[in-house]
């Protein structure tokens, strides 16, 4: 089982990723638990970085926010083009 990445990224800790795929674990455990930090927790995180830090952090939020919205427009154009056939 060495190098097996599925187990070691879950069917270990969860006995539904031996069911289930684990990307449908994943989207079933964020939409049951959404991870969604809370402000006050990000502006303290924020207040105890250097100045460089805080523009690090900020530019990589940017990134990622970049990124998703990026998928979701990926994901509506695929469900459409399924939807119309194309």
């Amino acid at each position: 089982m060495a190098g097996n990445s599925d187990l070691i990224n879950g069917a270990a800790i969860d006995p539904a990723y031996l069911i289930f795929h684990k990307v449908y674990v994943q989207w079933w455990t964020e939409g049951k638990n959404p991870h969604t930090p809370r402000l006050a927790q990000v502006q303290e995180m924020l207040s105890q970085m250097t100045p460089t830090e805080a523009q690090i952090f900020v530019s990589g939020a940017r990134t990622v926010g970049a990124q998703g919205r990026a998928m979701v427009e990926f994901a509506e154009s695929v469900e459409k083009m399924a939807q119309t056939g194309k």
